[in-house]
């Protein structure tokens, strides 16, 4: 189990993107402009446009900040993972879908 987690987080965690990387501020999903269709002669046309265009360039920067998220947590799982196996050596065993309370 160990050495597939350990395969998990390399396989997952290139080393070119798990540096130290820092938490960015909160990743926020921006609000979703109204659904217009307009014709490109009405005078909203530009406007609904540019509300439209605003919140793709919105929505990818969401999208890369998930990125740095992710790449955080995997580094912090990986770091973590590491210093469990130093630490506990044979001991350190992860029990995953394990029910605490349930007979074997």
């Amino acid at each position: 189990m160990r050495a597939c987690l350990a395969t998990l987080i390399v396989l997952a965690c290139h080393s070119s993107e798990c540096g130290a990387v820092e938490s960015m501020t909160p990743c926020y999903l921006p609000v979703e402009p109204y659904p217009y269709k307009l014709e490109k002669s009405d005078p909203l046309y530009d406007t609904a446009r540019d509300d439209h265009q605003r919140y793709l360039e919105e929505l990818e920067s969401y999208v890369n900040c998930l990125d740095w998220e992710r790449t955080a947590a995997l580094h912090q799982l990986k770091s973590s993972f590491e210093l469990f196996q130093e630490n506990f050596g044979n001991d350190a065993v992860l029990k995953y879908g394990v029910n605490p309370g349930a007979e074997k």
